[in-house]
């Protein structure tokens, strides 16, 4: 309210909620009094020790001081300001008492879709390869998420030392079989590398059947035959491909890239890192870990 009088818009900045203090973006999400029985059952700490906070910027550094707090700090924030933009509009929105436990369930269901920490390697293990060279490796993999009849896929591109160079995750309608969808990763794994502008690539995905039908001239009347010759037709832009097989132990990055593909909208795109969550995976590969 203080920024739309300011610009003019309207003459009053007053808080619509508490009617008692002109609302600047402290007050709107966590000085308004009617927002306080919100706040206080998992952040009464702030208040007692910081009585007196400034500005936006303060309050988030003194509760990132907790690190098991932040995450519930931002979503009860996005609720409360959501709720503020229903009442300000006039519409129907959740009860401010049923705020907290909302975003503590949105944010434990959420936090419950991501891939789980990655595993140690285990005598025997299959792991990821780094390529030769000053080459890339690109590998791509496909999860299913037969409640919402979507699936989704992954791709990361990695140079020899391990490190990221680009990563996606996407999420589509489920094609109607594994095969397919392994098949699909498979082309948007190559058109990335076309996207990106890189030279070439290789490439590696855990479906044998797909890249059996990827590397022999006799897979047109197979179930995925078009979306080999689409692949084919891509790749020939390259200088240099190659696809090869690894079993899903050793494509773990991938494999959990397409497991978050669940919480894209619809797609998401990294250059040169992965998100927090998937970095264990990441690390894991890097050749010389343990």
């Amino acid at each position: 309210m203080e920024n739309l009088k300011r610009r003019r818009v309207v003459e009053d900045a007053k808080c619509k909620a508490c009617l008692a203090a002109e609302e600047d973006t402290l007050h709107a999400i966590w000085s308004c009094e009617k927002l306080q029985h919100i706040w206080f059952p998992c952040f009464s700490w702030v208040q007692t020790e910081h009585p007196q906070i400034p500005e936006v910027q303060e309050l988030i550094s003194l509760v990132g001081q907790r690190s098991d707090k932040l995450e519930l700090f931002a979503v009860v924030a996005w609720f409360i300001w959501n709720h503020r933009n229903r009442l300000r509009l006039n519409e129907k929105g959740l009860a401010s008492d049923r705020i907290l436990q909302a975003a503590m369930t949105y944010l434990t269901e959420f936090q419950a879709k991501l891939p789980k920490a990655a595993p140690k390697p285990s005598k025997g293990h299959v792991r990821w390869c780094p390529p030769m060279g000053e080459r890339f490796k690109t590998n791509y993999d496909g999860a299913v998420f037969s409640e919402s009849g979507e699936a989704g896929i992954g791709v990361v591109v990695r140079n020899a030392k391990g490190e990221v160079i680009a990563a996606l995750a996407e999420k589509i309608l489920y094609p109607g079989s594994v095969e397919m969808l392994e098949a699909l990763a498979a082309r948007r794994a190559v058109n990335f590398i076309v996207e990106l502008g890189f030279a070439g690539s290789e490439f590696e995905g855990d479906s044998e059947v797909v890249c059996r039908a990827l590397r022999s001239t006799e897979s047109g009347h197979s179930s995925i035959g078009q979306i080999v010759k689409d692949i084919m037709s891509i790749i020939g832009s390259l200088s240099f491909f190659s696809f090869s097989h690894i079993r899903r132990q050793g494509n773990c990055v991938a494999h959990a890239l397409a497991r978050r593909a669940i919480v894209s909208f619809p797609l998401l795109v990294w250059m040169e890192h992965v998100p927090s969550d998937i970095e264990p995976f990441v690390i894991a590969d890097i050749p010389g870990s343990q």
